[in-house]
């Protein structure tokens, strides 16, 4: 397959010295960098967990119980309970 792109001149002097520097084709260099890319990207979905979507917004909402995460379900209880008494009342 014949593919051909038109990179940026800061791309083109890039690929230039690299060429340079290991020997290789400007193909050879291409493949190797998309390669590696790709290789990157498959290790880091293997590591992937969903904290790592999350982490910038964890902890940023103030107030609420402050041992909501290990007395959740008493929290969910008490909120069933409160509806169903509102639901009784009506």
């Amino acid at each position: 397959m014949i593919v051909s792109f038109r990179p940026h001149p800061r791309i083109q002097a890039m690929l230039a010295r690299l060429t340079r520097e290991s020997g290789k084709t400007r193909s050879a260099v291409i493949t190797e960098a998309i390669e590696e890319l790709a290789g990157r990207k498959k290790e880091r979905a293997r590591n992937w967990r969903p904290y790592d979507d999350w982490k910038s917004v964890i902890g940023i909402i103030k107030g609420g119980p402050p041992d909501l995460s290990t007395h959740a379900r008493k929290y969910i209880l008490e909120s069933l309970m409160k509806k169903r008494a509102r639901n009784a009342s009506r």
